[in-house]
């Protein structure tokens, strides 16, 4: 599923509150530049694909469509989509090894 690096360069993020915070709300370019930074290898085109697919995939293992109906969008109420996406997406693909499936 798309680029591992993407999965693995969130869930680093979510590990640390303080840069989380920081960049919670801040333009998409400015967090790819954060992650070019740290030494992962993705572009935008392989961020957005590779988190369109992990919630896809994570609606899929819940039995849920991957429409404005899934329960997955409840546990983003009250957090960035950042944030979402570091301390929920992130964590869960990578526990269910989505990262390594096709």
């Amino acid at each position: 599923m798309g680029n591992s690096d993407v999965l693995r360069f969130l869930s680093e993020l979510g590990h640390n509150p303080a840069l989380l915070a920081e960049y919670a709300t801040a333009q998409k370019e400015t967090v790819l530049a954060l992650a070019a930074r740290q030494g992962y290898g993705f572009d935008e085109a392989e961020f957005n694909a590779t988190i369109w697919e992990a919630e896809a995939a994570l609606a899929a293992l819940i039995g849920e469509p991957f429409d404005f109906s899934c329960s997955l969008w409840e546990i983003m109420w009250g957090k960035s989509y950042l944030e979402f996406l570091a301390l929920t997406v992130a964590p869960l693909a990578l526990g269910a090894k989505l990262s390594e499936k096709a």
